[in-house]
């Protein structure tokens, strides 16, 4: 048994690995927690898989030194007991460099879990602010899912339903948290969000995310989907019959657009309030160079310079 570290990085991992291989390779590894554990799960898999070791994550990831032949890591039970990152359903494991600061991703097809266990009572432990962060996490994954050069009609189903189950899930977990239909429903939107992602990946709020997180140590659920309200602004306007399946989820009245609809939801939660715990718009000019994340960005819509990118930023905190 091992205890996973809040982004985890590539020594947290090692330590893990460390840990549980010390008496032998395991024939299962069951992943119990938040994305991060669900993470660190995937980094120690694929260290324990033959031909690999720790060694050869921290080249695979610093170098991109290339998969071992055979490549056969444990097979992952996937436990999540917040419902956000869909990381039971992905390929990805997020590694942090503790070193640079650099975010990467472990990913495979043979880190897909072999099974995904939604357990409602295991998420009404979870504190409110880590409830919604969390959440807005898969929104994110949703919505970056439907403003992304690689969507499709799969694609849209999973994020269209997994919005229909988050956006009023989000709204009745703050009245009531311990209600239990209410926190099934965010697990499966969370996990809708992530098979969205799984045929996409994600554009441009989580390549804006990561420096965010990084350098100001803004929560990536937050970090992720604050700028949610101006993204959709943004693209709606390059391409708004492609925002369909976000439009059809949000309650709009009569004279609000998709933005302001959203918006609207935003300040009910309280998101730009939180956002501004970490950031404002002099700290944010400071990392204008880093906003663009290459594999993230370029997946948008609408192509975006380092100015859009930081006006999006600007824009959701005032």
């Amino acid at each position: 048994m091992a205890l996973a570290k809040p982004n985890p990085t590539i020594a947290s991992i090692q330590e893990n690995a460390d840990a549980i291989l010390a008496t032998g390779r395991p024939e299962v590894i069951i992943a119990l927690g938040g994305g991060s554990a669900l993470d660190t799960a995937k980094g120690v898999a694929a260290i324990a898989s033959t031909g690999s070791s720790r060694a050869w994550l921290e080249e695979h990831l610093r170098a991109a030194a290339s998969f071992p032949p055979g490549f056969s890591p444990p097979p992952i039970i996937a436990i999540p007991t917040t419902s956000g990152t869909g990381s039971e359903v992905t390929m990805w494991g997020t590694v942090w460099d503790e070193t640079s600061g650099a975010k990467y991703s472990v990913s495979h097809p043979r880190l897909y879990a072999e099974r995904a266990v939604l357990v409602p009572e295991m998420t009404t432990s979870a504190p409110a602010e880590l409830t919604l962060f969390t959440a807005l996490d898969a929104v994110s994954h949703c919505m970056e899912a439907v403003w992304n050069r690689r969507a499709g009609a799969v694609s849209d189903a999973f994020a269209a339903a997994g919005l229909a189950r988050l956006l009023g899930g989000i709204t009745d977990v703050i009245v009531a948290p311990e209600d239990l239909a209410v926190r099934r429903r965010l697990q499966e939107g969370a996990l809708l969000g992530g098979l969205a992602i799984s045929c996409t990946a994600t554009a441009l709020a989580h390549s804006i995310s990561y420096p965010l997180t990084s350098t100001f140590g803004m929560p990536h659920g937050l970090a992720c989907s604050f700028t949610l309200p101006e993204m959709l602004e943004f693209n709606y306007a390059a391409a708004p019959d492609r925002m369909n399946a976000i439009v059809n989820a949000l309650e709009l009245s009569e004279a609000e657009s998709p933005a302001d609809a959203l918006r609207r939801l935003f300040d009910h939660w309280g998101v730009r309030s939180h956002a501004r715990r970490y950031l404002n718009a002099e700290s944010a000019a400071t990392i204008k160079d880093r906003l663009l994340a290459p594999g993230r960005a370029d997946n948008n819509v609408r192509p975006a310079t380092h100015d859009d990118a930081l006006n999006i930023v600007e824009r959701s905190l005032a």
